[in-house]
């Protein structure tokens, strides 16, 4: 594979570059399809092109939404749950789930699904039969995880975490225990992650395991839990974390899971979705028939209804590529729509001003990987935003930020022309081939 190429320009400065920040509040929900499918798990790869596993089906998009089709799999579709997708770069997925001849879900047996190029085309990976699968995480093409249960009749529903590092083919169990269930599983990259493990006949009792070194070791973070409870889920992001408790609370760390800090609930909200891109979070409660969204632009802070949805009911899923778009699933209240699929679109931010042209001494560096830019003289706070050449957000991740120096990690930007707005300053650099 070659190594991707960068060309960087310091082309402009002027404090006047980008538009205000996005706001969530202005931004509108409209509906995309009723009688959608009944789905499990929704993931976007970019702003137009996404996944939907659900029952008997795995949908794709690639209009942003406009149209889904069922893509072709290796299975019997009528006889299979898909319940999770997991895409660690555009081209490479996985989904999960079980196959089961009587539909009562007590018969199951594991599929596991890989594609190479897109969707396009699948191959099941071989597993042991005797579990189905219903969390997959894959942070890089390689290296993945697993949650799985046993669902046999008559099976005391132990619980299997299990680790690959050749892209599937073959598992190590990390976890194999029916005294414990592990209630979710998330990793930011391909070492660092959390899940919740609970003891199965005391569902009170939580750990919050956090690993460094892909599971080979792991940390137990109960401490900060004490006064939390039970964990449904937990979201990554790029200095810590976020976590929905059994009673329908959230709480965030940035410090890899070693303190944790409960967000405050206002009103008749309690969350049980939630979804981040930086600093914008939206959040809803798949228990109550809502016709709004809550967000949140200073990282759960303080919250606020997005515009009102255009019908009511159960928001079952949450997703979003970027700060200019999302996407959600509603059990809708209008008993002719059925299942719902909405899409939020916000253009406030791609209003870019025409910069004046002038000299910058911020100089530039970089290599396969990353991107550092180094300042002239030290800055009080350095902030940098990032921006394609339409103007659309670019969610990235700080390797390095100090009084001289910012370093971007630059892997997972795909080819293009894109524009970083540091301090004032305007650097514009193209991402080649990879």
């Amino acid at each position: 594979m070659k190594l991707a190429t960068l060309f960087l320009t310091v082309v402009a400065v002027g404090s006047s570059f980008l538009s205000a920040p996005c706001s969530a509040q202005s931004g509108t929900w409209k509906t995309l399809h009723t009688n959608f499918l009944i789905s499990y798990d929704l993931l976007f790869t970019s702003d137009d092109t996404g996944y939907c596993a659900g029952q008997h089906a795995v949908l794709r998009t690639t209009d942003g939404g406009a149209s889904f089709s069922a893509l072709n799999l290796p299975v019997d579709t009528v006889h299979t749950v898909f319940e999770s997708i997991s895409f660690p770069t555009h081209q490479i997925g996985y989904v999960c789930g079980y196959f089961d001849s009587t539909n009562t879900g007590l018969n199951a047996i594991s599929v596991l699904l890989k594609t190479t190029d897109a969707g396009n085309t699948w191959i099941r990976l071989p597993l042991d039969s005797t579990f189905s699968l219903f969390k997959i995480v894959f942070p890089t093409p390689t290296i993945g995880y697993y949650l799985a249960y046993a669902r046999n009749a008559g099976s005391s529903v132990p619980a299997r975490l299990a680790k690959s590092t050749d892209g599937g083919v073959h598992w190590k169990n990390i976890i194999y225990d029916d005294t414990f269930l592990v209630s979710d599983l998330s990793f930011r990259n391909e070492n660092e992650g959390f899940f919740g493990h609970e003891y199965n006949l005391m569902p009170t009792s939580v750990r919050l395991i956090y690993t460094g070194d892909g599971l080979s070791t792991t940390e137990v973070r109960d401490d900060s839990l004490a006064p939390i409870g039970g964990i449904t889920s937990l979201i990554p992001t790029s200095d810590g974390a976020w976590l929905i408790t059994t009673d329908f609370r959230y709480a965030r760390s940035t410090d890899q899971g070693k303190s944790w800090h409960l967000l405050p609930i206002t009103g008749e909200y309690f969350a049980n979705l939630l979804v981040a891109s930086g600093n914008l979070v939206f959040e809803s409660n798949k228990s109550l028939s809502v016709d709004t969204i809550r967000a949140s632009t200073d990282y759960g802070k303080t919250w606020t209804a997005t515009t009102v949805l255009p019908e009511t009911g159960f928001v079952e899923l949450i997703a979003m590529p970027s700060k200019s778009t999302a996407y959600l699933t509603m059990q809708s209240d209008n008993p002719d729509h059925e299942k719902v699929i909405m899409k939020w679109t916000n253009t406030d931010h791609l209003a870019v001003e025409t910069p004046h042209i002038s000299n910058s001494d911020l100089s530039v560096s970089y290599d396969a990987n990353s991107v550092d830019f180094h300042y002239p003289s030290q800055a009080i706070e350095n902030s940098i935003c990032l921006f394609d050449m339409l103007g659309r957000y670019q969610e990235i991740e700080l390797l390095a930020n100090t009084r001289r120096l910012t370093r971007l990690n630059a892997s997972r930007l795909r080819p293009g022309v894109y524009i970083a707005a540091l301090n004032g300053s305007r650097v514009k650099f193209m991402i080649g081939a990879r």
